[in-house]
């Protein structure tokens, strides 16, 4: 999260993708140091994390049943303990990808690698097309997945790292998002319920104030799972504008029984400075940047398109809110 007025270069992920299992011993410990090395240059230029995937128990990275042993389950921990207790001293987060052919190939050995490493310095980017095996494609299978990875990691997921692939003799395929197998409205979909759990639980009503077809909205939030938790949705297809203009804000606040004295307690959050920002920040209410795509600009060009506060995920908006996760 970033307070208004901070600017400038904001590295979320720094990679450092290395084995931590290479069976040779040197080479591993070569790595490990490449990991810490990294550790330490993180925390000069800020980024929130160094991450990397926990690789295969063969020197070339090829595929091998060794890698699901618990000799390489050994050697894991073994690597990861030091790099853990550097990023505890550093003050430095350590985050670590699941893929289905590496040594942490399902949530369950995640949940296990979490609970045997016991470091807070350690937290999970999901990279959910890196966990779906190639014989686990239904929507079904997929579905199942991101629930048991919620269900037994949610609360240290830090990053969400979404793409889309295909797969060819068994082997993994990056194409563009949308055009291939990976299901990733699933994982998308706990994420907002999380949020929006958390909302309804603490007391806090939520609206939905978008552009676009009331119809197209209902359809999706439906299909999700997600309508019942908006108390009021304010369409532009209904309003006859769209955002930034500040009819679309006052239709949501007189929906919700709200009155010009409660505009210093209501948030908005969306992800296009020109439209849900500048809009926000020009009827009065607080503005939070939602900047994990760059679909939409995100960019401020004008005062008014400058955020009160910048969230790299929905779920940061609690800690905007000062609430809780989980």
């Amino acid at each position: 999260m970033q307070p208004r007025g901070e600017r400038g270069l904001h590295v979320s992920v720094l990679g450092c993708y290395i084995n931590p299992v290479h069976p040779d011993e040197a080479a591993r410990r070569r790595e490990v140091d490449r990991f810490i090395e990294r550790l330490r240059y993180a925390k000069d230029i800020g980024a929130d994390m160094v991450g990397t995937e926990t690789g295969r128990f063969s020197p070339d990275m090829a595929v091998t049943a060794l890698t699901q042993s618990e000799e390489c389950w050994r050697v894991l921990l073994g690597s990861f303990s030091r790099i853990a207790r550097e990023a505890e001293t550093l003050g430095v987060t350590v985050g670590v990808e699941g893929v289905f052919d590496h040594t942490l190939s399902t949530p369950e050995r995640m949940a296990r690698f979490l609970r045997d490493l016991d470091s807070p310095a350690v937290r999970v980017i999901l990279d959910f097309a890196n966990l779906v095996p190639p014989d686990a494609l239904s929507a079904e299978a997929q579905r199942s997945l991101a629930e048991r990875a919620f269900s037994l990691y949610g609360e240290r997921i830090a990053v969400l790292h979404l793409k889309d692939c295909v797969f060819e003799n068994g082997a993994q395929r990056c194409v563009r998002p949308g055009t291939g197998v990976v299901r990733w409205e699933e994982p998308m979909r706990l994420i907002a319920r999380e949020l929006l759990e958390t909302l309804r639980r603490e007391g806090i009503p939520v609206a939905m104030v978008a552009d676009g077809l009331a119809e197209s909205f209902r359809n999706v939030y439906r299909g999700l799972g997600l309508e019942s938790y908006f108390a009021r949705r304010i369409y532009s297809s209904d309003v006859g504008v769209e955002k930034p203009s500040p009819l679309m804000f006052e239709t949501a606040l007189r929906a919700m029984g709200l009155t010009e004295a409660d505009k210093e307690r209501i948030v908005m959050m969306g992800n296009h400075v020109k439209k849900d920002i500048a809009g926000a920040n020009r009827f009065g209410i607080t503005s939070v940047l939602l900047d994990w795509s760059h679909r939409y600009p995100t960019v401020p060009e004008t005062p008014d398109e400058t955020p009160d506060f910048i969230v790299h995920t929905p779920l940061d908006l609690l800690e905007v809110l000062s609430l809780p996760r989980g």
